[in-house]
């Protein structure tokens, strides 16, 4: 089972692409996507600091790093996930461990592998560690618990059907 693109954007869109090192929220060094070092190489801490001079490059390699990250994170949920899953609960899952490397130990694993899809969703939203992470607790949560995955909305309201890269300080329809 993968991701579906609705689900790759989605994820791609809360974490950014930056393809450059960087350190995030907590201090991590990061890379692309949201990798880190603990997702495996390479590790952001020894690349080059600054934008690459080739930036399209370096999104090509933002983008292949992001692939190999998924590829393991996608494993890790299907390990730990003793049942059939829906698409779109399948993206949050893997969400979830994208951003809090918890899927194994998790409670909302724990109600899920029980049956109880309820309690499963509700879960999302008492993971607060790191506490960057709690604004992409509740689209998870209703990505799992309602088969639908908030892409885009333009700054005035709900998705109207076109997408809206947003910025801080600007968008791009």
């Amino acid at each position: 089972m993968h991701m579906t693109d609705r689900g790759l954007l989605a994820l791609a869109r809360h974490e950014g692409v930056v393809p450059g090192p960087y350190r995030d929220s907590t201090g991590t060094w990061t890379f692309g996507i949201g990798h880190t070092a603990a997702a495996g190489p390479p590790d952001p801490a020894e690349m080059p600091r600054g934008m690459p001079d080739d930036l399209d490059a370096g999104i090509q390699e933002a983008f292949r790093v992001f692939r190999t990250d998924l590829a393991r994170y996608e494993a890790a949920v299907l390990r730990a996930v003793t049942v059939p899953l829906e698409a779109h609960e399948f993206d949050a899952l893997v969400s979830f461990r994208y951003n809090t490397g918890g899927i194994s130990r998790a409670a909302l694993t724990r109600h899920l592998n029980a049956g109880n899809r309820v309690a499963a969703t509700d879960a999302f939203l008492n993971w607060r560690k790191p506490a960057s992470i709690i604004r992409a607790g509740r689209p998870n949560a209703t990505c799992f618990g309602m088969a639908a995955i908030p892409v885009a909305r333009s700054r005035s309201g709900p998705w109207t059907g076109q997408a809206a890269w947003i910025s801080p300080g600007r968008s791009v329809a």
